[in-house]
């Protein structure tokens, strides 16, 4: 095959051809066993291929098993056959085959499932079926599941396109028998069918349900009084959890768009705090505070003071400020992705109606500020953000908050919190920079055991140095998608069917070489050279490519479970394994050292020169509960020629 646009011809050809085969079937494995179910929209069917008699051109398609009609097709119409007396009629949108004989009814499909446009042209060789020469593509997806349907290969005739046989892990599909009539007979089914539709669309609320309410009542006139509106779609998945009488801290936008259902409506009195610059209409956003309540707003006109609105309250998910003592609850019940609902009024959110489909969807509920207790206080734990190590010391600024703290590295001692004079919405722009933590503007000089950092300096980002090099010229079709250093690139080629990609190497002629890489689209993570090899890492791929540009080594993985973990420093290549890091020259790859890691930490690693590194092991979070981002536990410090490993004084918990 002299190209891949070649091979794409003779599939199209293959596609708009009639023909009539018989197909067989050799199986390595059992089937899991399939049958007709529904997804979503579509009516999924397995269809076995063996014994299978398939006629099929660009317009119909008819399967039969001796007398016995499987599926007939005109156009967009199809008629599936089972075990009832009629068949289903259903559209060919609507219809997933599952297993080998959609391809030989989709001929089409193939290019998308092989991932032919990323498919190596030399990797395609020559065989036969049914003494018809044919071509061999193999599959250039991937997967690290052992999937028993997996496409391994197709076969296509050479001269007239028709796939003649499929191979998965678990069975290949084959034609025992092929021709390639002038015509065929119109397959169109003239008799009684029944029209599939979708089975959620069948699914009916009950007529009644315990408790029911057939409307809301009007909401309680106090100004501290609340009816607020909680939508399945605002919990993200999670169920209701409330329960009458009891205390809840909630976040809520106070709306003026049309309600979700009636009784919703109040109009309230509080003052506005400006949140920002507005968003297009204009609208500007606020904090619309009233009496023991505050909620998220916009407001059209621009003003300052107290005003007067009309909307409704929703539940937000963000910073929770109201607490509030729920007074009654009523919950809508569905089913998903339908508007009907049935409402009921609840003790507890967990009483809700429910079955197979049906379940709580929306809820409402009562509330006041009255009487609602808080929950217990929640100190401001102390978590890792950045960490810097500069004049002897680790500095560690916390994920969120302007706070550092400070360690001895040759003593391991804790040396004290210190406050950064910033506000809490601009802490995440601080940065550190040799004996300086700064944001774009000012810049405050590291002082171990200070309160607060003082004398402020201004600070201006340092111009990155004008480039020299000429541009790059990547010969088509591959675009450049990042810079990976050291004179790798990352590539992409995008089709009418997909993308494709390639790590790019720039040779002593400033030319650009290339290796595609078979990754179902996915881009590349990072590339290093240690010695005459390349790693790639790709998510669920890992890549080992020789010193001619060829692959020689691909291995599906788990995304945590990558084989290598290489990075390239001031000439040092470090890789981390399950126990050791390992240092070796990039160049010679001969080992300068290694060192064990520590059970349940991760090491983050540094390469100051090629000859000075240093290694922080982070504890695991190990509460699995909460989220917690621990402090390094150790140091390990690689100097004239040797390690020297300090353990840091715990500090406390909280800010």
């Amino acid at each position: 095959m002299e190209s891949i646009d070649e091979l794409l011809n003779l599939i199209q050809r293959g596609a708009e051809t009639t023909v009539s085969m018989d197909l067989t079937v050799t199986r390595t494995q059992k089937s899991s066993g399939y049958s007709g179910w529904h997804l979503g929209e579509n009516l999924l069917k397995y269809i076995e291929a063996d014994g299978l008699t398939v006629h099929y051109s660009s317009n119909s398609l008819h399967l039969t098993r001796g007398d016995e009609d499987i599926l007939r097709g005109v156009g967009s119409m199809r008629w599936l056959f089972n075990e009832d007396d009629f068949p289903i009629s259903v559209n060919s949108k609507d219809l997933k085959i599952l297993g080998g004989v959609r391809f030989y009814i989709d001929p089409l499909s193939i290019i998308r499932a092989l991932r032919i446009t990323a498919t190596d042209p030399s990797a395609i060789t020559k065989s036969s079926v049914l003494e018809r020469d044919t071509w061999v593509i193999p599959s250039a997806t991937h997967g690290f599941h052992n999937n028993e349907n997996q496409l391994k290969l197709v076969e296509i005739d050479a001269e007239a396109g028709v796939i003649l046989a499929v191979e998965s892990n678990r069975e290949r599909i084959e034609v025992s028998s092929v021709s390639f009539p002038s015509e065929l007979p119109d397959p169109t089914w003239v008799g009684s069918s029944i029209e599939w539709a979708n089975p959620e669309d069948q699914i009916n609320l009950p007529e009644t349900v315990p408790h029911a309410v057939s409307a809301l009542p009007a909401q309680p006139e106090s100004p501290r009084h609340l009816r607020i509106w909680i939508s399945e779609d605002t919990l993200e998945g999670a169920y209701p959890k409330f329960k009458v009488g009891e205390s809840v801290r909630l976040a809520l936008h106070f709306r003026n768009d049309p309600a979700p259902i009636a009784s919703l409506e109040t109009t309230r009195r509080g003052w506005i705090e400006h949140l920002g610059d507005p968003i297009p209409g204009p609208k500007w956003p606020v904090r619309f505070i009233g009496d023991g309540w505050s909620a998220d707003s916009f407001i059209t006109t621009p003003t300052y003071s107290d005003i007067e609105m009309k909307g409704w309250f929703s539940y937000a998910n963000d910073i929770e400020r109201n607490d509030v003592r729920v007074l009654r609850i009523y919950g809508g019940i569905g089913v998903y992705n339908k508007p009907e609902r049935l409402w009921q009024e609840l003790d507890n959110t967990t009483d809700a109606f429910q079955t197979k489909d049906i379940r709580l969807r929306d809820t409402v509920l009562d509330v006041t500020v009255d009487g609602a207790v808080s929950p217990p206080l929640q100190p401001l734990r102390f978590e890792r953000g950045s960490t810097h190590l500069v004049d002897g010391k680790l500095w560690v600024l916390h994920y969120y908050s302007p706070v550092l703290r400070c360690w001895d590295l040759e003593t391991g001692h804790y040396l004290g919190q210190t406050f950064v004079p910033v506000s809490f919405q601009s802490a995440d722009s601080l940065s550190f920079a040799e004996q300086f933590i700064h944001n774009d503007d000012i810049a405050w000089r590291l002082v171990p055991g200070a309160h607060a950092l003082s004398d402020p300096q201004p600070w201006s980002p340092s111009s990155p140095k004008p480039g020299s090099k000429s541009p790059l010229h990547i010969p088509e079709p591959w675009e450049l998608m990042s810079d990976l250093t050291d004179g790798l690139y990352s590539l992409c080629a995008y089709s009418e069917y997909e993308s494709r990609i390639a790590l790019g190497r720039m040779n002593a002629k400033r030319e650009i070489e290339i290796c595609p890489i078979p990754s179902d689209g996915i881009s590349i993570n990072y590339a290093t050279r240690v010695g005459d090899e390349y790693f790639v890492n790709l998510w669920q791929i890992s890549v080992t490519i020789d010193s001619d540009f060829h692959i020689t080594s691909l291995q599906y993985h788990h995304p945590a479970a990558a084989p290598w973990s290489w990075f390239v420093s001031e000439g040092v290549a470090v890789n981390t394994d399950e126990n050791q890091i390992f240092f070796v020259e990039q160049d010679s790859t001969a080992e300068i050292t290694h060192l064990e890691t520590l059970p349940d930490c991760s090491p983050q690693i540094e390469v100051h020169s090629p000859s000075h590194f240093t290694v922080l092991m982070i504890p695991h979070n190990t509460n699995s509960h909460t989220r917690s981002l621990p402090v390094p536990s150790s140091i390990s410090i690689f100097q004239s020629g040797q390690w020297i490993t300090t353990r840091f004084e715990t500090a406390p918990g909280e800010i």
